[in-house]
């Protein structure tokens, strides 16, 4: 964790990867604790300055604040992660990959999969923080979009934006937004696409600036 988020590149790679890790996986009572420090709340407090973030980020801090046990807090949030992404929802679970919500049928492993696993292949990556899942899991999108941002690649970077993560996520928030039990993590869904339109309308400003005739 890492409250140091000097500039607008920085942020931007900070938020991909720190929205990677928040659906890759449950939050545990490391991370829980970490929110509860000093310096864990003080980046709470820095995202809450990001309009589309803050909801998502005074959550949390509500969390961290809780009386309760870490464990029990750990336990409800880890209950509607499983309810949503991994399934125990049945009907009502929000499967986290494009090919869900874009493919022909609904069902995994579709062409959304096959063209994030060569996208990868040509970015020298492999799915990383998600070995076993398909290749177009939301975490894997969004840690390949924290690279072409590491990269300086602003028009891979909005390219990859438009033609997959905003292709989907508006429809991903809204379903997770439906069936979220706990509320967590609808509300990160919503900032999420929020935050992800802000930052494609920024980079459609910053190239717009590099493609302008220098005197």
């Amino acid at each position: 964790m890492d409250n140091h988020i000097v500039d607008d590149q920085a942020k931007r790679i900070f938020l991909y990867k720190w929205f990677a890790n928040l659906f890759a996986k449950e939050i545990d009572e490391t991370t829980l604790a970490l929110y509860r420090t000093d310096t864990g709340q003080g980046l709470l407090a820095e995202m809450k300055e990001i309009a589309a973030i803050a909801p998502t980020a005074q959550a949390l801090r509500e969390y961290a604040q809780k009386a309760d046990p870490i464990s029990s807090i750990v336990n409800s949030l880890a209950s509607s992660f499983a309810f949503l992404f991994l399934g125990s929802g049945g009907k009502k679970s929000v499967p986290p990959y494009e090919s869900a919500f874009t493919g022909t049928t609904g069902r995994l492993y579709q062409a959304p999969a096959s063209k994030m696993e060569a996208l990868l292949l040509a970015n020298d990556l492999s799915p990383g923080l998600l070995a076993s899942e398909p290749a177009d899991h939301l975490a894997i999108q969004l840690s390949l979009l924290a690279h072409l941002c590491e990269q300086g690649s602003t028009d891979k970077e909005l390219a990859f934006l438009e033609n997959h993560l905003l292709v989907w996520v508006a429809d991903f928030a809204c379903a997770c937004k439906a069936h979220d039990q706990e509320g967590f993590y609808g509300t990160a869904a919503v900032s999420l696409v929020g935050w992800l339109k802000d930052q494609r309308d920024a980079l459609h400003i910053q190239l717009a600036d590099l493609q302008k005739p220098k005197n």
